[in-house]
């Protein structure tokens, strides 16, 4: 329901073109032991809907990782339009600016808009375009971690790989691929199989099940004591009121190439139709068709708009880790700052006393792939003091029904002034 919330007077949206905004940001999610921030950037402009255009959102980095010490950075990239070469620098850079702090969301870019923006004809068909992720995913591996090795590598060499795909090929990647999965969070039920079904497919690969972590998108609304609780649902109702049905519904327009717009807002329609219209999110229809039943009335463009737009609660996060085997989770804002500072002064301090949530960071100053892993290597190496070792990923190989993968496995090795030495 973050759509549509700048209507509210304390609200600081308007602040995003400043490098203030994105510094005060990292400082804060530095307080409250925030594993990242994560930047959902695409290529395109959100011109479906009426013609209506939209920005970027990732500017800000290197002043976020300037003023920080701990918080991780996971910012998006393609790999339909930018060549694995110039791809892999950049990400290496980024990653030596952040001291290890990257992850790279891997995304194959649905967009019409972001096809035509980056000067191809239309976008790649869906299944297509994770094939051809596949091969793209072989060359970046070979250049952070092969024929770069002897260089002066970046802190992570291979930056934490995240993706939010939810098709079939979606999972098939990310079950080869991914270290941590964006994914759906409006039943509980479906969310447990289909980590269930990624979880499968990796292992089914060779890796190990806890090689892949789920992050479920929601937006908390809290109030500071149970006694708060009507001050919590008021503002609740607020969020609700000023909730943009429109505004999410151009969103989903550029999301899935259609313009919602030239549908009656609130006859029935066949969202499982779109499907054949659209080689998008499907992930999105998914939600779409659980937020219709949840309501028990026929799915309407306008709902569809709503649902995007709306959504959250707090006390759900410890029924999601036990019921839905979720490993932490995508917060997302609806009012700006409100839910952050809610976030970090309010939420995070129950879930620490709760046990849910660390009470410090793993490895205080250390990568995001010692973090992430952390109780694999804690366990390999009989320590928790390994800020200052290089921890790569090596690939080895392995046929499952006649075809060879590439499976990636985490090798503890010198520090990188060490390599440097050699060289």
């Amino acid at each position: 329901m973050g759509i549509g919330q700048w209507k509210d007077p304390a609200d600081n949206s308007r602040t995003k073109g400043s490098l203030e905004y994105y510094t005060w940001l990292a400082k804060l999610a530095d307080k409250g032991k925030i594993t990242s921030i994560f930047f959902a950037d695409t290529y395109a402009v959100m011109d479906t809907y009426e013609g209506r255009g939209h920005g970027s959102f990732s500017a800000g980095m290197h002043a976020m990782a300037r003023v920080s010490k701990n918080v991780g950075f996971g910012i998006t990239g393609s790999t339909s339009y930018i060549t694995p070469y110039l791809l892999a620098r950049t990400w290496a850079t980024l990653d030596h600016a952040t001291k290890g702090r990257l992850a790279w969301n891997v995304v194959t870019s649905y967009s019409e808009s972001a096809a035509k923006a980056m000067g191809a004809t239309s976008a790649i068909p869906h299944d297509e375009s994770y094939a051809q992720a596949d091969e793209y995913m072989d060359l970046m591996y070979s250049l952070w971690e092969g024929s770069w090795e002897d260089a002066h590598p970046s802190p992570q060499r291979t930056p934490v790989l995240f993706q939010a795909g939810a098709s079939a090929s979606g999972k098939q990647f990310a079950g080869k691929h991914a270290e941590a999965i964006f994914c759906d969070s409006t039943d509980m039920k479906k969310l447990a199989e289909f980590v269930r079904e990624v979880r499968a497919i990796a292992v089914e690969i060779g890796r190990a099940a806890t090689d892949v972590n789920f992050f479920p998108m929601i937006a908390p609304s809290v109030g500071r004591k149970m006694e708060e609780a009507q001050a919590s649902q008021a503002k609740h109702d607020r969020y609700e009121k000023n909730a943009d049905w429109e505004g999410g519904l151009a969103t989903i327009s550029s999301f899935m190439n259609i313009d919602f717009s030239k549908f009656p807002v609130d006859e029935p329609f066949d969202v499982e139709g779109l499907k054949e219209r659209s080689s998008a999110i499907h992930s999105l229809i998914n939600s779409a068709k659980n937020f219709a039943e949840h309501e028990g009335k026929p799915l309407t463009p306008r709902m569809l708009g709503h649902a995007f737009a709306f959504c959250g609660i707090a006390d759900v996060f410890e029924s999601f880790i036990n019921e839905a085997d979720v490993d932490g989770f995508n917060v997302a804002y609806v009012s700006n700052p409100e839910s952050y500072e809610d976030l970090v002064e309010l939420l995070i301090p129950v879930l620490m006393e709760r046990g849910i949530m660390w009470k410090d960071y793993t490895v205080p100053g250390g990568t995001f792939l010692a973090r992430f892993r952390y109780e694999e290597l804690k366990e390999r190496l009989g320590t928790d003091e390994f800020g200052d070792i290089t921890i790569k990923r090596t690939r080895t190989e392995k046929k499952v029904d006649g075809v060879v993968n590439g499976v990636r496995k985490l090798e503890v090795g010198e520090t990188a002034e060490a390599v440097v030495a050699k060289a």
